[in-house]
């Protein structure tokens, strides 16, 4: 199944106080789905907990 795009900011919202809203939810979807800033790397399958941990803190810094 392929990958659905991301729609654009409705047009009706600029100018308008949900612009920015609808720009700051667009941003986060992007890096949530991989299409805006680095690229979350795997872990190996012999990762030791250390590394797991620090994988775990890194997605929870990329979602707040």
């Amino acid at each position: 199944m392929p990958k659905r795009s991301i729609p654009n900011i409705p047009k009706s919202s600029v100018g308008s106080d949900r612009y920015q809203f609808d720009v700051s939810l667009k941003e986060t979807i992007e890096v949530i789905a991989g299409q805006r800033g680095e690229r979350v790397k795997e872990l190996s399958p012999t990762a030791t907990n250390a590394q797991i941990i620090a994988k775990i803190n890194e997605l929870i810094a990329l979602l707040q």
